[in-house]
């Protein structure tokens, strides 16, 4: 698709062998609605967006594919309230490129990912994550990157709770981020501390 925008008010599910945006928007409306509060976009061989094209979801999205998932610059989005990108063998998330899930400044109608924030104990999943990637509501995790061989970080990838799982490779470059501050728990234990070398975490739920 190119220079296009496509709505979609519900949930999509979408099976295709190649996805390739240029300039365009695709653009899913959950609402409210948890039994459409999931969509799925497969695509066998290859997705690639091209200038400044994005994928948004202000409920949950799934990305699928065999072959590669491409991000190439500046403005290329795809982002979620609970975004799930598994079974690539390759993703590279470009200059300027961006994964996010939750969404910022998401509307008041987005399917908002729950944190557990004042919870005393880590859920469950932390400890114990599935065996693969999905997008229960019971889950934590807001950005999920399951049973890709290799990742490649030149933009930025952010969530409140990130999961990789079965990547082989995780390559971030000097203009690469991945962040999952600022976004998660504000008090309770779920903030997590910083230690003095500058490294830290928290549980982030």
């Amino acid at each position: 698709m190119s220079d296009s925008v496509i709505k979609v008010y519900g949930a999509l599910r979408m099976t295709v062998k190649i996805f390739l945006m240029w300039n365009s928007k695709l653009q899913i409306d959950g609402g409210e609605d948890v039994t459409v509060a999931t969509s799925w976009l497969e695509a066998s061989n290859l997705v690639v967006l091209k200038e400044s094209s994005v994928i948004h979801s202000n409920a949950n999205l799934g990305v699928h594919g065999q072959g590669l998932l491409n991000l190439s610059g500046p403005g290329d989005t795809i982002q979620a309230q609970r975004l799930v990108l598994s079974l690539f063998y390759s993703i590279n998330v470009g200059p300027g490129s961006i994964l996010r899930g939750p969404l910022e400044n998401a509307s008041s109608d987005a399917i908002t990912p729950k944190l557990y924030c004042e919870h005393q104990d880590c859920p469950i999943e932390l400890l114990h994550p599935p065996e693969d990637c999905n997008v229960n509501s019971t889950l934590s995790f807001t950005l999920q990157i399951c049973r890709v061989e290799d990742i490649t970080v030149e933009g930025l990838i952010k969530g409140s709770v990130v999961h990789f799982h079965r990547a082989r490779t995780v390559s971030v470059w000097s203009s690469g981020i991945i962040s999952a501050s600022g976004m998660g728990c504000i008090g309770g234990v779920g903030r997590g501390n910083f230690l003095y070398n500058g490294i830290g975490s928290g549980g982030g739920h």
